[in-house]
């Protein structure tokens, strides 16, 4: 994080903090046939707010015909306690290894 603001590209992110004082998390895990995959993310962590979201579009206009369209797709998990890096990459992968083969 920079001055409380993230913009990076990943397969996963994650986010915990306190509940009515008991720890939980959410991980948003990023699905491979998702536009701009590893999707781009936008995170602000400061004083006045915490937020993060995948940011598909945030380094580039995607362009489609009228009447087209697209699907994003992703595997969200409330989890409790705090995961690490580790524990989020594990999720990532099975997640991918969970999918239809082609």
């Amino acid at each position: 994080f920079s001055e409380g603001r993230y913009r990076g590209k990943a397969s996963a992110m994650d986010y915990a903090g306190l509940i009515d004082g008991r720890e939980a998390g959410i991980a948003i895990l990023d699905h491979p046939g998702n536009l701009n995959t590893p999707s781009p993310w936008y995170a602000i962590a400061d004083q006045t707010m915490c937020y993060f979201s995948p940011a598909v579009l945030c380094y580039g206009p995607c362009t489609i015909k009228a009447g087209q369209s697209f699907t994003l797709r992703y595997r969200l998990i409330v989890h409790p306690g705090s995961w690490d890096a580790e524990r989020l990459r594990a999720e990532s992968k099975r997640f991918r290894a969970d999918l239809p083969k082609k």
